[in-house]
């Protein structure tokens, strides 16, 4: 299975409205202005999810939670949770990707050390519309870091998948 990834140029029509999963460990600051910037693309959810502390008595992501529901106001609907021991990053990303497909067809995942351009969300939307048919497209992902010369979007295929910023589908 093959990724798709681009550099978010060139987004037009029709969008859908896949939930963003953001995947957290410490960089509560740094989740906070994630947040930030996705409740302006109105995602029909934004599910943040805190791998939980290496050691008892670390601090906890509860003042986080309620930062976070204030700044974004009711008309985002907010998930959050904390896991309750620490799960490491593998274990975390797929429990936190299996939870949020059993109740949406699709999902965009961010972690707390990706800080989304204006454009990613709409780009990832459409990009997981228009590729959900096809099978052979395991993700979708999107990087500023391959900015080409050229003004228009660029989009390639890959053997290997970008993991900052990358979405999918349940049926994957």
């Amino acid at each position: 299975m093959k990724s798709l990834r681009g550099n978010g140029a060139g987004c037009i029509g029709h969008l859908a409205n896949p939930p963003v999963l953001i995947l957290g460990f410490r960089r509560f600051a740094e989740i906070a202005k994630i947040v930030d910037m996705l409740a302006t693309s109105n995602p029909c959810c934004i599910v943040v999810s805190i791998d939980g502390p290496r050691r008892e008595g670390a601090a906890s992501a509860k003042s986080l939670k309620l930062s976070l529901q204030k700044a974004i106001g009711p008309e985002t609907n907010l998930v959050f949770e904390q896991q309750p021991k620490n799960l490491g990053i593998a274990r975390h990303l797929q429990q936190a990707v299996t939870e949020v497909l059993r109740t949406h067809d699709s999902l965009l995942v961010l972690e707390d050390d990706c800080m989304p351009a204006s454009g990613l969300y709409s780009y990832m939307a459409q990009a997981l519309v228009a590729h959900r048919n096809d099978k052979t497209i395991g993700t979708v992902a999107a990087d500023a870091h391959i900015l080409t010369k050229r003004d228009s979007a660029y989009v390639e295929s890959s053997m290997f998948p970008l993991t900052w910023g990358w979405g999918t589908w349940a049926d994957r």
